[in-house]
């Protein structure tokens, strides 16, 4: 009987996609690829790595933060345009 092991690499991509939910596209992008290459090789074990549906929901996680990363950098732009706005009203105050 052959020895089933896990894929580390699924792990990790998981680990940077969850991070990429602090850190936005920095650890997105290298998540999405680990996770890629590590569907590649579970695919290509035949059954001898464990860690497909990890590596799925890696890549699911880091497409949408990926995705979704120009609405999110619009919004805090908008957000800093809004807060300058406000800057000499609040100077009035003090």
């Amino acid at each position: 009987m052959e020895e089933v092991h896990k894929n580390r690499l699924a792990n990790v991509a998981l680990i940077l996609s969850c991070l990429g939910l602090l850190l936005s596209v920095l650890t997105a992008i290298p998540a999405l690829i680990c996770g890629i290459v590590a569907l590649v090789n579970i695919s290509q074990s035949d059954g001898k790595l464990l860690g497909k549906g990890v590596a799925i929901t890696a890549i699911v996680i880091s497409s949408l933060l990926i995705l979704f990363f120009p609405i999110h950098l619009l919004l805090i732009m908008v957000m800093v345009v809004e807060a300058t706005a406000v800057l000499p009203y609040i100077y009035t105050l003090f």
